[in-house]
């Protein structure tokens, strides 16, 4: 008797180590995602290879972009946008042009890879290219 009340204390102890130990991880994971990538005044080059824009971040909400080369070179427009982390170093952004051209981009900070997907009437089409901050 006195083997199986040591053996459950031994056992709760345990399970009560192992819950512990977890914890800190789990915040470990919230506190990196609670810090954003700040866009703010950021000025962002985008290259699709044919085609590549530079984007000014001018705060939270608005952005303003610019056609570089490509079908549409020399055009710009300023939109608001809006953003949504998604895990560290990874955000999801989207804006709608005055056109009507929807734009919503995964861009991961950790690769430079930013993925695109351009909603033009009722059609969708994906590009892909590289994403890096201009000094």
């Amino acid at each position: 008797m006195k083997n199986y009340a040591l053996i459950s204390a031994l056992s709760f102890a345990f399970l009560v180590s192992c819950q512990q130990k977890q914890e800190p991880k789990e915040a470990k994971a919230v506190t990196a995602l609670t810090k954003p990538i700040v866009l703010s005044g950021k000025k962002i080059h985008y290259d699709y290879g044919d085609s590549q824009y530079e984007v000014t971040v001018k705060n939270d909400t608005l952005l303003r972009w610019e056609s570089l080369s490509g079908t549409s070179k020399g055009t710009t427009g300023e939109e608001r946008y809006y953003r949504q982390d998604i895990a560290p170093g990874i955000i999801f952004i989207s804006w709608i042009e005055k056109d009507g051209l929807g734009v919503s981009q995964v861009v991961n900070w950790n690769t430079h890879v930013v993925n695109s997907y351009l909603r033009i009437k009722n059609e969708i089409i994906p590009i892909s290219g590289t994403v890096t901050e201009v000094q």
